[in-house]
């Protein structure tokens, strides 16, 4: 099976050609980051989705999901809660939330990219 690999070189196009990331993080609620610091955040989850949650699809087709009715409870393979365990301690949902509430206030644009990439 061949290792997910993220398309961050069209990435990195959109957000220096496109976007302009950095004009962006000019904006004063974004300045604590930089257009390194976007791509750099958006190339280690490249690695974490590659590493981390993209062995988990042969799992999932392998052993699928299943719903009890009586309990209301789905059961997913256990590689899915360990790598969604891993998900959550490093933050990474929390990346384009205010830092009022404890995430990374980065642009939701970076939010939507991790987004694409998982």
């Amino acid at each position: 099976m061949a290792a997910y690999k993220p398309p961050l070189r069209d990435i990195f196009f959109l957000l220096d050609n496109i976007v302009d990331v950095g004009e962006l993080c000019e904006l004063e609620q974004f300045k604590h980051v930089d257009a390194d610091t976007v791509k750099g955040i958006v190339e280690e989850f490249g690695r974490f989705a590659g590493d981390v949650i993209a062995p988990t699809d042969r799992d999932g087709d392998l052993e699928g999901a299943t719903f009890d009715p009586d309990t209301k409870r789905v059961t997913v393979p256990e590689s899915f809660t360990s790598a969604y365990r891993r998900y959550v301690d490093a933050d990474w949902a929390g990346v384009p939330f205010p830092s009022a509430y404890g995430g990374g206030q980065f642009p939701w644009l970076v939010g939507i990219l991790l987004q694409e990439v998982l």
